[in-house]
């Protein structure tokens, strides 16, 4: 229900309080303005149906940012564990190349510097794989909220 005042009554009792005329229309004016910006329940329950559908939405939203980031998360997993079996993959034959190929302490002199060269190449692919799941894993992060 509206507020209602008498304006012509409310700027009468503020002259004989000691107002100038003005003075007593203009905080009248602001009174009866005030009144009619009042909130009502009617307003209360739009915003809480609104806040409603929209804490629905928030939480969609939140549901699917989680089933991505467990898909990414899956994914890097099984991405890790295949560049985990190729490096041993890799190194087992290596080892079996060396055992193949080197029989003497002589031979395995002369190709040390060429193992070294190759084991850091198979090190460097592990840790560039183990960066691009960690970049993964970070960009998922930053989606998350």
């Amino acid at each position: 229900m509206p507020f209602a005042i008498d304006t012509h009554a409310a700027v009468r009792e503020l002259e004989n309080g000691g107002f100038e005329p003005n003075q007593a229309e203009a905080l009248v004016s602001i009174i009866n303005g005030a009144a009619d910006a009042q909130v009502t329940k009617a307003d209360f329950k739009a915003l809480e149906d609104r806040s409603k559908a929209d804490f629905k939405a928030l939480r969609a939203d939140f549901k699917a940012l989680r089933a991505d980031f467990k898909a990414l998360e899956d994914q890097s997993k099984a991405d890790f564990k295949a560049l985990e079996d190729q490096s041993k993959a890799d190194f087992k034959e290596l080892r079996a190349d060396f055992e193949d190929k080197f029989a003497t302490k002589a031979d395995l002199l002369a190709t040390t510097a060429g193992l070294k060269t190759e084991i850091a190449v198979a090190v460097n692919k592990i840790l560039l794989g183990v960066l691009a799941i960690a970049g993964l894993l970070f960009a998922a992060l930053k989606l998350w909220p």
